[in-house]
């Protein structure tokens, strides 16, 4: 099947000019918006089909200040002022939902009897999470993944006897570009790549 390429300002939107923002503007943010985020992240490529991310939306401020607290230093203040706050979890019981969402009995017993299938939780998660912050910034928000900060603590502090497991915070919302540094470089497609 041919599809059409995306002209080039909507890949500049999701590649070119996106950068990491840490400063935020007081712009409100849709609260609806992670919704509809992860609604199209949910259809990243996975192995079988599995979808582990799972996402917690921190809300109250009481919530906020205790990422503040087990985020690194150089992170607090995003954490602190983002409009948006997530953290990003896969779930290590994520073949239970499979058959729901219409895998084999066949697949699903076998991931249960492979040694190899707890490594595809954390694996297919950030396939999902990459997807998740392109989808944001198709939604028109700028967006900071991190991962400094206590990942046990904050498994502790909101998913204690949980099978979830933090391994990113993203804030998102309107950046101010005041906040936003020079680009640095890249490896080449010459240097990052192997022809064999």
């Amino acid at each position: 099947m041919t599809k059409a390429a995306l002209n080039s300002e909507s890949i500049a939107q999701l590649f070119h000019d996106a950068h990491t923002v840490r400063q935020w503007t007081s712009a409100p943010v849709d609260p609806d918006i992670v919704q509809r985020a992860y609604d199209e992240a949910k259809w990243a490529p996975t192995a079988f089909n599995a979808n582990p991310i799972r996402l917690i939306r921190v809300t109250s401020p009481e919530a906020r200040a205790t990422v503040a607290q087990l985020a690194s230093k150089g992170n607090k203040n995003s954490v602190e002022s983002a409009p948006v706050l997530l953290l990003a979890a896969y779930d290590t019981n994520f073949i239970d939902g499979m058959e729901h969402m219409g895998s084999s009995e066949y697949v699903v017993n076998m991931l249960r009897e492979a040694d190899w299938a707890p490594d595809l939780a954390p694996a297919n998660a950030w396939i999902q999470l990459g997807y998740m912050i392109i989808s944001l910034r198709a939604q028109g928000l700028d967006v900071h993944p991190m991962s400094g900060a206590n990942m046990e603590g904050l498994n502790q502090a909101f998913l204690a006897d949980s099978s979830w497991k933090t391994f990113m915070m993203i804030c998102a919302g309107h950046g101010d570009p005041e906040g936003i540094s020079p680009r640095l470089g890249r490896l080449s497609f010459e240097e990052a790549s192997k022809t064999v």
